[in-house]
């Protein structure tokens, strides 16, 4: 699946390689602030947890994965958007539904 750039923004899968983006998205208490009461993730935590997990429901022939999206003009990181199978990662896996999810930075005013 392709998505196209907005006038504004850019995506793309995420992949492992991704690592570092993630974590920097996930050490904001505040980014984190109604996920996990403000616990932040550390890099390793994002390596060890979160990157197998992408890595078993992403699939980009149908769309599904965690799609970064990047400021233009210069690709700066800002969030993702996630895709995948409702209750992936329970019994109750449902290819019929899909979850949507996001994570954004927060923007701090000038």
């Amino acid at each position: 699946m392709q998505v196209k750039d907005s006038a504004r923004l850019s995506y793309r899968l995420l992949t492992p390689q991704d690592a570092q983006l993630l974590a920097d998205l996930d050490s904001d208490p505040e980014v984190m602030k109604y996920i996990t009461g403000g616990q932040t993730n550390s890099l390793e935590e994002v390596k060890a947890v979160y990157i197998p997990r992408l890595t078993e429901f992403t699939d980009k022939s149908k769309g599904w994965g965690l799609w970064g999206c990047f400021e233009l003009p210069h690709k700066t990181f800002i969030g993702w958007i996630l895709v995948r199978p409702a209750n992936f990662f329970s019994e109750q896996r449902n290819y019929k539904d899909l979850e949507l999810g996001w994570r954004f930075k927060q923007v701090i005013p000038n």
